[in-house]
């Protein structure tokens, strides 16, 4: 029972987090490229992992950007949407970047926060049904472990995931004078995985990284900047979500990490 207290808590303080952000009914609606890039996403990540998993993964993303959503929108962004992409995930979008650097790390962060609440409570649950509906406490337990490994890895310090673009923007304030050459570290880092995994994938993401780097680089306009000790408090709060998120996904790491052993 208390892992069901433990995400009620946290259901809670998700709901406090982005009040203001639930408005769905602002959502705009759905063109026809919009709908189209859905059907694509779920329909390669069914071929890719499969029809369990695709689906899960489809869910998570989907929770994943409404995150980055509803923050946007807690910071005055009434035109946030976000959009699916085939086998790369998602992408949160607003006509216009952040005032400060302290909305973009919150917008930033609740991408991958606000899977904490379904992460617990669907484990919480698997284990309260194991005996009673092992069919769905697998489920469950599976979905857990979905959003755990998508957002653990969304967390790492590869630019531009969510962990990247934190560990610049605190960069930003801590020492002005490293943004550049951390963010193209960790762009590199994202490269040098893509070839040790031979990831196609992988590999895409670091290119809009590198494009990323270029276009914040040009801009003229640069966001007010977070103070030391908000730079610090933000660093804390990455370091948290994503060890909670690496727990949730131990047992899909230990798999992997076994696999990449007997290679």
């Amino acid at each position: 029972m208390l892992e069901l207290v433990v995400a009620a808590a946290l259901c809670i303080a998700t709901a406090k987090a982005l009040r203001g952000g639930w408005a769905l009914a602002q959502l705009p609606k759905l063109d026809s490229k919009v709908l189209f890039l859905a059907v694509i996403s779920i329909v390669a990540a069914v071929l890719v992992f499969g029809p369990v998993f695709g689906v899960l993964i489809i869910i998570a993303v989907i929770i994943h950007e409404l995150g980055h959503v509803m923050a946007y929108r807690v910071c005055g962004h009434d035109d946030a949407r976000f959009r699916l992409i085939p086998l790369l995930g998602g992408v949160a979008i607003s006509n216009r970047a952040p005032k400060t650097q302290t909305d973009d790390f919150f917008i930033t962060l609740m991408g991958p926060a606000i899977g904490l609440a379904p992460m617990v409570l669907a484990f919480a649950l698997s284990y309260v049904l194991s005996d009673v509906a092992p069919v769905v406490a697998v489920m469950l337990s599976a979905f857990g472990m979905t959003v755990a490994a998508l957002n653990a890895f969304n967390l790492l310090p590869l630019y531009p995931l969510d962990g990247g673009r934190m560990i610049r923007l605190a960069t930003s304030s801590l020492w002005p004078a490293a943004e550049l050459f951390v963010a193209g570290g960790m762009v590199a880092l994202l490269v040098l995985l893509a070839v040790v995994m031979k990831s196609l994938i992988i590999g895409l993401i670091a290119l809009m990284g590198f494009q990323s780097i270029r276009a914040e680089a040009q801009r003229r306009r640069k966001p007010q900047p977070m103070k030391k000790a908000t730079a610090l408090l933000a660093l804390a709060a990455h370091i948290f979500t994503l060890a909670a998120f690496i727990l949730g996904a131990l047992p899909i790491i230990t798999a992997w990490g076994s696999s990449i052993r007997l290679l």
